[in-house]
């Protein structure tokens, strides 16, 4: 589900959990209903970083609200969401990887 939702492959996904994982950020346990899934959980040192960058991305909003004005900061977060929700029903239509045509 992880890895979908990133829109990264399973494997990927595996090394960046397991990579989170050694640095103490994350603990993974299976999942009792299907052994195949493992339920990741944020350790003390995970939410610590989540609170940290809860932070920052609060006070980049502020900024970006201050620059442009609330209605347009209102409009530009709504066409953002409407982007992701787009991307995510449309993953066909996902260019991410398009340079590698080039």
């Amino acid at each position: 589900m992880l890895a979908l939702r990133a829109d990264a492959s399973k494997q990927a996904m595996n090394h960046l959990l397991g990579q989170l994982e050694t640095q103490g950020y994350i603990s993974r346990e299976p999942d009792p209903a299907d052994r195949r899934t493992r339920i990741v959980h944020l350790t003390e040192r995970g939410l610590k970083a989540y609170d940290v960058l809860t932070r920052i991305v609060d006070e980049v909003e502020t900024e970006w609200r201050d620059a442009i004005g609330e209605n347009r900061y209102i409009d530009l977060r709504d066409a953002l969401l409407r982007l992701n929700e787009h991307f995510d029903e449309h993953p066909d239509r996902n260019h991410t990887n398009s340079q590698a045509d080039l």
